[in-house]
Order: structure tokens, then C-alpha cells, then sequence
């Protein structure tokens, strides 16, 4: 869960000048003191901007969860022990509980996967569909003994740049 706020860009806002309309974003996540988890019902008045040694008023303030788009770059090569450990693979169940743990705190988050192999590959375009997240990840074929990772990892940052949230996060299993 974060908190939107928005705010004047430096500029005193008894200013009419076109510089005085333009607005800063912040997502602040709040967390607890015990560090397990998210605050929420967190006030606008638990909150201060200060600019120039100005304090600056808060214009838009949302208490809420952020959809986010996460693009999972995962590695499919057949050195990657979690898909054959002596418990099976633990990459599938791990990988579907964290996701829908995230699911069930933000709505609207999308996902993309790309595999690491010889070469990157899309395994998954865009979804909202953790079903299909789970269905990609399960039927990875495991293959080759090189990683192209820089080559992955920058796929998925131009991935990242296609998506539809704000909030972007890359998410790297190798």
C-alpha cells in the first residue's frame, strides 16, 4: 500500500505564473514500526513538503493501494537448480504465492514474463491474469547452459516502458 501525494514543484503557491502549476508525485509506501507490513489509514496531516525552506500544501492525497506493472525476467537454462532441487520445483508455487499475495494487496497490476536462455524470449505479453502467469512459468522447458541476462534484463526494461502503471518493478529469478 502507498500513499499519492501531490504537491507544488518548488514554486509558493500564492504564485499565478505557469511554473506554479506544475506538480511533484510522490508514492510513499508507509510501513510499520515492526517492519512486517503496510500501514494504512495513514492521514494527510502525518505529512509535510517542504521546499526551500517553505512548507508547501499538499493539492491530491490518496490512501491506497498502486496497480503496478512487474516484468519477470526469469532464467530457464538448465544450471538453475530451483526448477530440479530435491523438493521439485520450487520456483512455480513460490513464484504464484508471492504474486498473489501482491495481487490481493493491489488490483490492477499487470504482468509480463520473459525467459533468460540462450537468447531472451517473451514467454508472457501483458495480463492481469495470474492463471496465465502460473500456466507460463509452469510449461518453461529448461534448455542451453548460457544466460543471456544483460540481454534479458534489457529487454524487459524496454517491456517496462510499454506498460500501463506508473509503478513499474522488475522482478529477476536466476
Amino acid at each position: 500500500i502507498g500513499l499519492v501525494i501531490v504537491g507544488p514543484n518548488g514554486v509558493d503557491s500564492h504564485q499565478t505564473t505557469a511554473a506554479a502549476s506544475k506538480t511533484v508525485l510522490l508514492h510513499v509506501p508507509v510501513t510499520t514500526d515492526g517492519g512486517g507490513g503496510f500501514a494504512s489509514g495513514v492521514s494527510r496531516d502525518s505529512f509535510l513538503i517542504e521546499s526551500d525552506n517553505l512548507v508547501r500544501p499538499i493539492t491530491l492525497f490518496q490512501d491506497g493501494p498502486i496497480p503496478s506493472s512487474i516484468c519477470i525476467v526469469l532464467d530457464t537454462t538448465k544450471r538453475l537448480s530451483l526448477f530440479q532441487s530435491t523438493k521439485g520445483n520450487i520456483v512455480l508455487p513460490s513464484l504464484a504465492k508471492g504474486l498473489a499475495e501482491f495481487q490481493n494487496l493491489t488490483q490492477n497490476t499487470e504482468y509480463s514474463i520473459i525467459s533468460i536462455g540462450e537468447s531472451p524470449q517473451l514467454l508472457l505479453d501483458w495480463t492481469k491474469d495470474l492463471k496465465a502467469v502460473e500456466g507460463a512459468v509452469g510449461s518453461v522447458e529448461l534448455k542451453g547452459r548460457q544466460s543471456a541476462l544483460y540481454d534479458a534484463s534489457f529487454t524487459a526494461l524496454e517491456k517496462l516502458e510499454q506498460s500501463a502503471n506508473q509503478k513499474r518493478v522488475l522482478l529477476i529469478i536466476s
